[in-house]
């Protein structure tokens, strides 16, 4: 049978459902970070809130307004 390799991706969004945790998006962000991915999105539907990780420093917050206009914090 074939192989397959594990690639880190580039570029990672992860959508909170309402069960999950704040707990448990960051630790899942902070391992793509870990693995290597250059930007992690957590989004959480429910507020309309979307956090940019691109780093563990470099962490911004937007809100969507509207269909596509986003107000950074």
């Amino acid at each position: 049978r074939g192989s397959f390799s594990l690639a880190t991706p580039t570029f990672a969004v992860e959508v909170a459902l309402p069960a999950d945790t704040m707990c448990e998006m960051i630790a899942k962000v902070l391992d793509y970070l870990r693995a290597g991915t250059r930007m992690a999105w957590m989004i959480y539907p429910s507020s309309r809130t979307v956090m940019v990780y691109r780093s563990f420093e470099d962490i911004r917050m937007g809100r969507v307004r509207g269909c596509w206009r986003v107000q950074r914090s």
